[in-house]
């Protein structure tokens, strides 16, 4: 017995949309700051927040974004203010006014904490 070529066709659409979902993959942010210091988790490639720079112990003014990058084995990518900074886990960086450390690289989350 064979399919009806609309019925084959409505199947391969499924299936194409199904993994096309898969690829793009989700993405997730959350924070907490307090005394100038702010934690933040980004969790998959993309993942961003913005953040208050008062929030930082920062007198600037407008949003500052931190974005995930990559994640590459056990180093991250990631961007604040659209500067690229890298790290692994225990790494402090200074990126631009900001003093970061990367806490944690695993699951396709970066965690980190940052401060002015």
């Amino acid at each position: 017995m064979s399919r009806s070529p609309v019925r084959t066709a409505l199947t391969a659409v499924a299936a194409i949309t199904f993994a096309l979902v898969g690829l793009t993959g989700c993405t997730s942010t959350s924070y907490s700051c307090s005394g100038g210091s702010c934690s933040i988790t980004l969790k998959g490639e993309g993942a961003s927040t913005e953040i208050d720079p008062l929030s930082l112990g920062l007198t600037t003014s407008g949003e500052i974004t931190f974005e995930l990058v990559s994640i590459a084995g056990s180093d991250a990518t990631f961007a604040i203010g659209g500067t690229e900074s890298q790290c692994a886990a225990g790494d402090q960086v200074s990126v631009g006014d900001l003093s970061v450390t990367c806490t944690a690289i695993a699951d396709g989350a970066l965690e980190l904490t940052a401060a002015g």
